[in-house]
């Protein structure tokens, strides 16, 4: 019972994790284009 708790919570930190890398390369390639604009 314990490992399937154990096994739940770390399969949402990963689905957390691999949000969260997810929306930080999506803020940095937004900013990238928004620079590359500006530019011309």
């Amino acid at each position: 019972m314990l490992e399937l708790v154990i096994s739940e919570l770390v399969k949402r930190a990963g689905e957390r994790a691999k949000r969260r890398e997810e929306r930080l390369r999506a803020i940095k390639e937004g900013r990238q284009e928004e620079s590359d604009q500006a530019q011309s």
